[in-house]
């Protein structure tokens, strides 16, 4: 069995059990994983589905949303998906793994039998439409609360649409933009806050240097005497850590805290090197 792991900025946000033969994303009520804060998502962006034969193999085809659907990078309008594959919508990813027990199953729950009676009979329920307005046939045959909101729904409102918020279309350069801080920031990675704002750095070998020398992998502005060299990052035992070479002309700090050793990095830890703020992400979690 596959799964959907929705994340944010790298955190994880839900995990969706993909037991359902079609899986809608997007803004919509009729979306069975919800994005309902991403302007950049249509109502009804993209579906996963089942793949003939099997509910262990999958594909994504986009539905002519106004920003189309990326994974890995890519525009696809059908893709088979693969474990690891990324889909990219704005500010949210959805990644497609192996499931876990954790994982939320999409199948519509069935509401207790007094709800639902409660739903057919109760006149003053918010969204209810008069009794009579509704086929008793009809009403005979509806076996759960989903369907019979979704029945009330096209008698009252036909065609009116869920939210009033419009998908906002992205520029192709903000989309790309988009997608390659998405990219980056599913690895480790720095966030330097620097004059000219928040700049991503990724951490893509070990060791990385920081300092004001020309040949730092991470180059300082201003120029130093002394203390050329502030230190390294270094990667270790699946982590990451920083390593002062020179506490006393180039010092590091954590807070009030100067380093005069190596120290391992954990997730958010903000460092101070040559009066810049460095904020250390361990990339998407797993």
């Amino acid at each position: 069995m596959k799964q959907l792991t929705h994340l944010r900025g790298g955190k994880k946000v839900a995990e969706y059990l993909l037991d359902v033969p079609d899986a809608i994303i997007g803004r919509g009520s009729s979306a069975q994983i919800r994005l309902d804060d991403n302007t950049l998502a249509s109502r009804q962006h993209c579906v996963v589905r089942q793949r003939e034969g099997t509910n262990d193999a999958h594909t994504i085809e986009d539905l002519g949303g106004a920003n189309g659907t990326f994974v890995n990078g890519y525009k696809v309008e059908v893709h088979v998906l693969r474990p690891g594959d990324r889909v990219v919508l704005g500010d949210d990813t959805l990644r497609y793994d192996f499931a876990t027990r954790l994982a939320v199953s999409l199948r519509p729950t069935p509401p207790p039998k007094s709800e639902l009676e409660k739903e057919i009979f109760d006149p003053s329920a918010t969204d209810s439409v008069e009794f009579e307005e509704l086929d008793l046939a009809a009403m005979s045959v509806i076996s759960d609360l989903k369907d019979l909101r979704e029945a009330k729904k096209e008698a009252v409102a036909s065609g009116v649409p869920d939210s009033g918020e419009r998908t906002a279309v992205a520029a192709k350069g903000d989309i790309e933009k988009l997608l390659a801080e998405a990219l980056q920031k599913s690895k480790p990675h720095l966030l330097m806050n620097g004059e000219d704002g928040v700049t991503i750095v990724e951490l893509t070998k070990s060791p990385m240097t920081i300092g004001h020398r020309k040949d730092c992998d991470i180059r300082l502005t201003g120029f130093k005497l002394f203390g050329r060299l502030s230190g390294e990052f270094v990667e270790q035992m699946g982590g990451w850590c920083v390593v002062p070479e020179s506490p006393f002309w180039a010092p590091i700090y954590q807070g009030d805290d100067k380093l005069e050793k190596i120290r391992q990095l954990t997730d958010g830890v903000t460092l101070e090197i040559g009066g810049i703020e460095f904020r250390y992400s361990k990339g998407e979690d797993f």
